[in-house]
């Protein structure tokens, strides 16, 4: 199995989590593609810090619960 050093993939990391995170890209899974406009529960089944929960909640009004798995 190969072994990674995430310390000197910081930029990758970061680059990552912009793209996949930000207000724009949320905005339009929310709006467009899935057709929230009611309140719904969304399980997240990932690591890390949140960061989904927390730009999805700023968007939508608290219209959207995360529950993290």
């Amino acid at each position: 199995m190969e072994t990674y050093d995430w310390n000197s993939k910081l930029t990758y990391l970061k680059n990552t989590r912009d793209l996949y995170y930000n207000d724009d890209y949320v905005s339009f899974l929310v709006n467009t593609v899935w057709r929230i406009t009611k309140p719904v529960h969304i399980v997240d089944y990932g690591c890390g810090y949140w960061l989904f929960r927390l730009n999805i909640n700023a968007i939508t009004s608290k219209r959207i619960k995360v529950y993290r798995h």
